[in-house]
Parts: C-alpha cells; structure tokens; sequence
C-alpha cells in the first residue's frame, strides 16, 4: 500500500513537472532581482529568459544594439553601469526586440519623441539608481537606434534619415578643427561642456546645430563622416 501511494505522488509531481515546463515554454520567465551597486544604491533588475522561442533576427538585432549602446553611454566617469543593466534600462523603457521599424515617429515628429524617449529612459534609469543626464540617455538611445536602424538596412528610410547621431566629444571636436557650417565658436562650446553633462536643450542645440550645418534633407546619420572614434 505505501508502495502505491509513492508512486501516485511520483506521477502526480511528474505531472506538475511537465505542465510547467510547458507553462514556462509560453510565456518564458521574468525573473527580478536586487544587485548591490555600492555607493550608488541597489538597482533592481529584470532577467528575461526566452526559452523555446525561436530566435529571430529582431532579438540577434536588439542584443547586438544594446551591447553597443551600452559599452558607448558608459563611457562616461559621471555615470557608470554594467552592460546588463544598461539592457534593463532600455527593455524596461520599451527598447526590446518587439521595437521594430514601424515603430519609429515621421521625420516631422524626430525630435518631439527623442525627447519623450530620453525622459522615459531618464526615469527609468533613476528608478533603477542611476542619475542619467540627457546625453547619456540620448547616448544609450542613438546608438542603439544606430546599430539597430540605420545600420540594418534601412538607411534610405525618411524615417530613419532622421533619428539622431550618437554625440561625443570626438565627434564635436572634429566639427570644431573644420570649422563645420561656420560653427566653430559654438561646436567648441558644446565640446567644453562636454556630451555626458547635456541637460534637455544643450543636446537640442547641439542637434539643431548639426542639421542646420547639413545640406537640406541630408540623413543626420551622415555627420559621422566626422566621427574619427572608430580608429
């Protein structure tokens, strides 16, 4: 007797077991937890297992683009994070692999929705203990939109043509040397200021700036002709 009742229980956990795997397989896990952080607080972190889920170009496309974007925007002494959490911080503001092309505003709508995009990240980041400016936010998000948009094919896209280039000081001193658009006296300016310190308008100008010193209608991508970091 005691023999059949180890083996009904042996079969009902067995049972419990596979439904949920299957369960899991649905709908995948999220899994939050806490990670000191030192001097800067404890930031809460989101770790998304996709599991029997294809893979599909758009989630090979977001990982590579959020690595990008976070080894960039980390570059700055003011404000540290490790590449994970700099993933957590664009997924938790809606930058995941389900952000696609059709997603993206008209060139018309660029810069009121950059601007929504960097306060979303902002808030997101600082409820997670990290004090993002909005250079830093607009950082994480341009080259993210750089890998994930501009360099995936889309280039010739309006919409694309009017995402924001990455800003950093390489590329502001290079605008400066060439005196670009006749700017040099402002371009040094914002150099000084430095690209991780851009409050709300100081990153405005700056882009203003760039398209204004730009052939109309020419992809704001192209500024990074300029851009000598990637030697």
């Amino acid at each position: 007797m005691e023999i059949g009742k180890r083996a009904e229980i042996f079969k009902a956990r067995s049972v419990l077991r596979q439904a949920l795997i299957a369960h899991i397989g649905r709908v995948g896990i999220s899994l939050d937890h806490q990670q000191a952080s030192g001097d800067a607080g404890t930031a809460n972190q989101e770790v998304s297992f996709h599991m029997n889920t294809p893979y599909s170009i758009d989630l090979h496309a977001h990982r590579l683009a959020a690595w990008a974007a976070c080894t960039a925007a980390r570059a700055s002494k003011l404000c540290r994070f490790s590449v994970e959490n700099g993933t957590v911080i664009l997924e938790q503001a809606g930058f995941t692999e389900a952000f696609v092309l059709d997603l993206l505003p008209d060139a018309a709508e660029a810069d009121q929705v950059h601007r929504q995009w960097r306060d979303k990240i902002i808030q997101t980041a600082n409820s997670n203990a990290y004090p993002f400016t909005h250079g830093v936010a607009a950082k994480l998000l341009n080259v993210y939109m750089k890998v994930r948009f501009v360099c995936g094919g889309h280039h010739e896209d309006p919409r694309v043509a009017a995402l924001h280039p990455p800003i950093d000081r390489v590329l502001l001193t290079t605008l400066e040397k060439r005196n670009f658009g006749g700017h040099r006296v402002r371009w040094r300016s914002l150099a000084a200021k430095g690209w991780s310190n851009f409050d709300g308008p100081a990153y405005e100008e700056t882009i203003e700036l760039i398209r204004a010193s730009l052939p109309s209608s020419t992809p704001l991508w192209t500024i990074e002709e300029y851009w000598q970091g990637y030697q």
